[in-house]
Parts: C-alpha cells; sequence; structure tokens
C-alpha cells in the first residue's frame, strides 16, 4: 500500500485567541486516508496514559497523515505530540500520547476523550473535525483573526495558516458569540464585574471595562485550574502563576515538570514527571520525562525503525515494537504498513 507522507508546520504555534486583561476544516482533506478504521483492542494495551498503544498509534498515524494536525493538538491539548517539527518523531508522539501521566492532572478525563475522538477518525477532515481548533487553509486572506459567522471565530497560526474554533466549549467555558471590534474574539453578553476572576477552579472570567460582556476561557483543557490571588490566572498546581506570557513560546524543564507553551495563553502547560516517577530532562534538545534506568528514549537510533509492517518504540522507556498492520486503511482499507523515514520525519505508521 502506498504511503500516506505527511506534509510538516512547525509545532509552535501563536494562536492569536485575545488573551485575558481563545468551523469547518478545508474541503480539499475530504476523501478517506490510509489510516485506522479498526476498532481498538481493549484492555490488552491500556495502560496510564492519555490513551491506550494502539489508540496513540492511531493518533500518531494521523499527526504523520494531516498538515497541520500536531499543530491543533499542540494548540489546545498542549500535549508536545509534533515537537520537534523536524524530523517529526512517531516513537515520540506514542510516548507522549501512550506513556505515564499524572492522573491527578487537571481536565485529564476530557483530555483523553477528545484525544479517543480523534483517534476514531478515517479521514483528516474528521481529525480536525475532532479537535478543538480546526485547521483550515485560507492562504493569503487570513488575518490575524476574524468572525466566520456568529459563533466561529478564524484565527493565524505564526506560519500563516488558519485556524478556526467554535465560541463555546470546550475552549469557551460559556456560549458566545464572535465579535470583531478590531480584534475578534468570543464574547458572552451577559453582565459581570470587570476584571479576571476564577468561576470555580476550571474557568477564568474576563469581564471587560464596561461590565456588560466577558470571555470565560476552559483551564483544564490544557491541564491547568483557576486560582485566583494577587489576580487570577490559570495555573498548574502547586504553581501560582501562568506558565509562560500570552505570546511565549517555550519548550523546557521547570522543575521536575515539561513547561510547552505554543505562543498563546490558552496554548500554555505543564506536565508533572515526579507525579509517574521521573524527571524532566533536555538531553536530546526537547523537554521529556524520563528515568535512570530507562532502556531507550524516541530519539535513540534503534527506536522508529521498519521490521516488515512492524516499527520500533519507545514508551515510557521501554522498547517495543508496535505492528502497524494492527490497524486498517480509511474506509476499510488495507491493513497498514511502516513507512521508511526522511529529513522531515521518521518511520511511522503509514
Amino acid at each position: 500500500m502506498a504511503a500516506v507522507l505527511a506534509v510538516l508546520a512547525p509545532a509552535c504555534t501563536a494562536f492569536d485567541f485575545s488573551a485575558p486583561t481563545g468551523g469547518a476544516p478545508d474541503a480539499s482533506t475530504d476523501a478517506p486516508l490510509d489510516v485506522v478504521t479498526m476498532a481498538d483492542a481493549g484492555g490488552a494495551d491500556a495502560g496510564p496514559g492519555f490513551l491506550t498503544v494502539t489508540q496513540a498509534a492511531r493518533v500518531c498515524t494521523l499527526v504523520f497523515a494531516c498538515p497541520r494536525l500536531g499543530e491543533a493538538i499542540e494548540g489546545s491539548l498542549v500535549i508536545p505530540v509534533a515537537t520537534p517539527p523536524t524530523p517529526l518523531n512517531f516513537s515520540g508522539c506514542m510516548d507522549w500520547l501512550a506513556g505515564p501521566v499524572d492522573q491527578g492532572r487537571p481536565g485529564l478525563s476530557e483530555q483523553t476523550m477528545i484525544l479517543a475522538g480523534i483517534a476514531q477518525a478515517t479521514t483528516c477532515d474528521a481529525a480536525y473535525t475532532a479537535s478543538p481548533v480546526h485547521p483550515v487553509d485560507a492562504g493569503a486572506t487570513c488575518k490575524a483573526s476574524s468572525c466566520l459567522d456568529p459563533s466561529t471565530l478564524e484565527t493565524c497560526s505564526s506560519t500563516g495558516g488558519a485556524f478556526t474554533t467554535t465560541c463555546g466549549l470546550p475552549l469557551f467555558d460559556s456560549p458566545g458569540a464572535c465579535t470583531d471590534t478590531g480584534t475578534a474574539i468570543c464574547l458572552t453578553l451577559e453582565q459581570c464585574t470587570a476584571g479576571l476572576s476564577c468561576r470555580g477552579s476550571s474557568t477564568l472570567v474576563d469581564c471587560y471595562a464596561q461590565g456588560a460582556a466577558y470571555t470565560a476561557f476552559d483551564c483544564t483543557l490544557s491541564g491547568r485550574q483557576c486560582v485566583d490571588k494577587s489576580a487570577a490566572s490559570c495555573v498548574v498546581p502547586p504553581s501560582l502563576a501562568a506558565p509562560c506570557l500570552p505570546n511565549q513560546a517555550f519548550d523546557g524543564c521547570k522543575g521536575n515538570s515539561v513547561r510547552h507553551c505554543v505562543g498563546t495563553f490558552l496554548g500554555q502547560t505543564e506536565l508533572d514527571c515526579a507525579a509517574v516517577g521521573r524527571s524532566c530532562n533536555t538531553i536530546n534538545g526537547v523537554a521529556r520525562c524520563a528515568a535512570t534506568g530507562d532502556q531507550c528514549t524516541p530519539f535513540d537510533q534503534d527506536v522508529n525503525i521498519c521490521d516488515e509492517s512492524g516499527i520500533t518504540v519507545c514508551i515510557g522507556g521501554h522498547k517495543q515494537s508496535f505492528d502497524c498492520s494492527s490497524l486498517s486503511g480509511g474506509d476499510g482499507g488495507a491493513p497498514l504498513t511502516c513507512v521508511s523515514g526522511d529529513a522531515t520525519h521518521t518511520a511511522h505508521c503509514g
């Protein structure tokens, strides 16, 4: 079966959602792809990660096959599935999704549900739709932000491509309307007290000066909670400040946590390595959770290697082989195989 090669884009994306004082994908990708449709293998490979190994392989296969899907996942859930962007690393993607994750992470169940929805996609369009933000090809017409319709906000990435999101769940915790007064933003038109405040532990409310409208950001989608100290903010406990400034792109260690920020207020998080008995290191140029005694890393020369239809991956420091042929092509197509890598991406299922 012919391989489906991904068109890659940088992972650090500047989604221009307005930070506090957050549509339809491109129809050109509507045809079924050679990606997964097989029913999940069930509990056999279930683990303490965001997904099972089989589900993770599906999502990572889609990240390689669907242009800018990795950017969309990083821009909303802030899981570094496409970091580093070149070469895109299949085992690195698998490690983040199926490797151990802090079971006390805020919003973990919602993040897992969204990722599982992407894993069920059989086309790029379906994968884009399952993501909280949806890549579209707006070409030269893409603006910093605009309203496509009363409920859909469009914003540009740093590479010029466009993304859309609905003015409501899951990025925004209250149904709103897209309003463009020079800068488009999702607003809920209700009376409020001007300034920043928390609605429970999950929602940061930014009420504008007139007190007649607010934006309600869901902190938990990126693994954070709303804390109101000197000023309300989305933070990763026990921190009392946001991981990054609103427009800061960063990937590195903060103590024993991976601090990952893609350049926006919404797209930033910390992933706790210590909670799963690991520590943060940047030995391979990107921040990852690792432990003394690990058998491997996703960057080793004997990882991301094809062996007929199988591919060698490193998940949670343990080397294993995943059989790409256990996944089938779109619309009941032929089983997938392992596709050799090149300068822009490692070997992968496709």
